[in-house]
């Protein structure tokens, strides 16, 4: 789903037109909530990806990742897991190759700001992002609808919670550089 989508959807769902006045007007405010329920889900979920680093003098920026990086989580290059520690700034890590890599990272996908933008979790998910919005345009309404936000927040929880089974970052280890 779009941007655009998930906004027309929210408004379909609270029983608003649809019309492009209509989304002019909630645009702005629909897509901090849609953002702020995509941060909630990265988070919550522990999403992960593997993306291609160039290594420069030993070292690589995390900061070149297309998604912002929470956490590296590993380091391979050609299949074989490497070690990495702390480089000589904040965003670099010390590797040890002299090619590009591949980073395994928890991320957090970029905001959305464009009516065509595609939010960066799985598609799957999307769906969960019309109950966020809903449920917190009914949680900043008067007192009257403000009951109706449980039902969407519970929607949304419970989404959240089967998502957890299939997404995310993996519960299982593995010790590398032992000397066992």
């Amino acid at each position: 789903m779009t941007l655009n989508q998930i906004i027309t959807a929210a408004l379909e769902r609270l029983g608003r037109t649809t019309d492009s006045q209509q989304q002019d007007e909630w645009s702005a405010k629909f897509t901090r909530m849609v953002n702020d329920g995509i941060y909630d889900l990265a988070t919550y979920l522990k999403l992960r990806r593997t993306d291609p680093l160039p290594v420069e003098a030993g070292e690589i920026d995390v900061d070149a990742l297309p998604y912002r990086c929470l956490k590296v989580l590993g380091v391979e290059k050609a299949g074989v897991t490497l070690g990495f520690s702390r480089g000589s700034a904040t965003a670099k890590l010390k590797v040890p190759a002299e090619c590009e890599v591949s980073v395994e990272y928890r991320y957090i996908p970029n905001n959305l700001s464009s009516d065509t933008d595609v939010p960066g979790i799985p598609e799957r998910l999307h769906w969960l992002l019309v109950s966020y919005v809903c449920a917190r345009e009914y949680q900043s309404a008067d007192e009257n609808t403000q009951r109706r936000a449980n039902l969407y927040f519970q929607e949304y929880q419970e989404g959240k919670a089967v998502a957890r089974e299939t997404y995310g970052e993996a519960e299982t280890y593995a010790f590398i550089n032992t000397g066992w």
